[in-house]
C-alpha cells in the first residue's frame, strides 16, 4: 500500500466523486510501479477543488516525477482541464495541459505539451507551487494528529 493511502479519505471530499484523470501522454515512462499520493482539497476562497496525484519515481525518491491536478471551481458542470508537470532529470521540466476533443465536455482529451517559457508554461508555476504547498500541509496536518 503506498505511503500515501490515508489521504485517499482525509476528511477531504472523495476523489471518487470527480471524474478521473485522463491517461498519461504517451512518451512519459510507465508510472505503475513508481509510488504514488493522490488527494483532493477544497479551498475555500475562491470556492475551489483541487484534485492531484503525485508519482515518484524509484530512481528518484526525493522527486515528485510526474505531477497530474486540476482545479475546478466549485459548482462547476464540467470538470477542468487537467494539467501534467513532468520532471525527467530536474533539468528538462515539461509541463501538459489535456484540452478536450470537443468543447462541450472534458474527457476524452488530448494532451497538449506548453511549450519551455511560453506564458502558458510560466503560467503554472504558482498552481504547481500550490499543489506542493497543499500536500504538505495535509501531511503534517496528519502527522500532527497521528502524534496525539
Amino acid at each position: 500500500m503506498p505511503k500515501f493511502a490515508w489521504m485517499l479519505g482525509f476528511a477531504l471530499i472523495a476523489c471518487a466523486s470527480r471524474a478521473r484523470f485522463a491517461p498519461l501522454p504517451s512518451g512519459l515512462p510507465d508510472v505503475s510501479h513508481w509510488e504514488t499520493s493522490s488527494g483532493s482539497f477544497e479551498f475555500k476562497s475562491p470556492p475551489t477543488v483541487l484534485e492531484y496525484q503525485l508519482y515518484v519515481a524509484p530512481a528518484r525518491p526525493s522527486v515528485y516525477s510526474v505531477t497530474r491536478y486540476r482545479f475546478t471551481p466549485k459548482g462547476a458542470k464540467t470538470i477542468a482541464h487537467e494539467k501534467l508537470q513532468w520532471d525527467r532529470n530536474g533539468v528538462d521540466v515539461r509541463r501538459y495541459e489535456c484540452v478536450p476533443e470537443d468543447n462541450t465536455k472534458a474527457m476524452p482529451c488530448r494532451w497538449a505539451e506548453l511549450p519551455r517559457g511560453s506564458p502558458a508554461y510560466i503560467g503554472e508555476l504558482m498552481p504547481l507551487l500550490s499543489v506542493y504547498d497543499t500536500h504538505a500541509k495535509l501531511l503534517s496536518k496528519r502527522e500532527s494528529e497521528s502524534g496525539r
